[in-house]
């Protein structure tokens, strides 16, 4: 099960630094890697809807000039199900009680996939190279986009993938389709 701390701690075990007791230690790279950790989590998070940081809700009380706060947890919307207006964090739509489903700002890295938590120990060791080496090493950000990569690759097998037409849409009006099938169909054997 992962946390800040061992998250953190792989990434220093690749820079080859010693490592911390926990993340909120006094040790100057744990103070280094504390200030990066949230921002670094949340970018990779808010990429792309990871499964373990999808949620769907409907969204709380109209405000008085009709836009609805988005949760607090929300990183990105990934769906709303009639057309939207997003201002800040308030959006905007003609639907009443609209249900939204978000990437939402997961804290419990216990709940990554393997891959999830490997991009954030290399992107991590990008971010602190620079810092902790003196000099920035790139190649853990040239690993960090291969993961990522695999990542959504994986996690991707996982959901469905979005039916973006009905049955509805490929209904056929007095069989007009089938007709010009026949008709095409037709001519070529001549």
């Amino acid at each position: 099960m992962s946390n800040a701390t061992l998250i953190v701690n792989q990434a220093l075990i690749l820079l080859g630094v010693e490592t911390i007791a926990s993340i909120d230690d006094n040790k100057t790279n744990a103070i280094r890697a504390k200030i990066i950790y949230d921002t670094t989590r949340t970018a990779i998070l808010r990429e792309y809807p990871h499964t373990c940081c999808i949620k769907e809700v409907t969204l709380g009380a109209q405000l008085l000039d009709g836009g609805y706060n988005l949760p607090n947890d929300c990183l990105r919307i990934i769906k709303v199900n009639k057309d939207y207006d997003l201002r800040g964090r308030v959006i905007y739509t003609q639907e009443e009680n609209p249900v939204i489903r978000y990437i939402y700002d997961n804290k419990n890295e216990g709940t990554y996939s393997p891959l999830l938590v490997e991009c954030l120990v290399y992107m991590l060791a990008f971010k602190l190279s620079s810092s902790i080496l003196q000099k920035t090493n790139n190649d853990f950000y040239t690993i960090y986009k291969d993961l990522i990569a695999k990542e959504k690759g994986v996690d991707s097998q996982q959901t469905l993938s979005q039916q973006f037409f009905g049955d509805s849409d490929f209904s056929f009006k007095d069989d007009i389709w089938h007709t010009g099938i026949i008709a095409v169909y037709s001519s070529l054997k001549r």
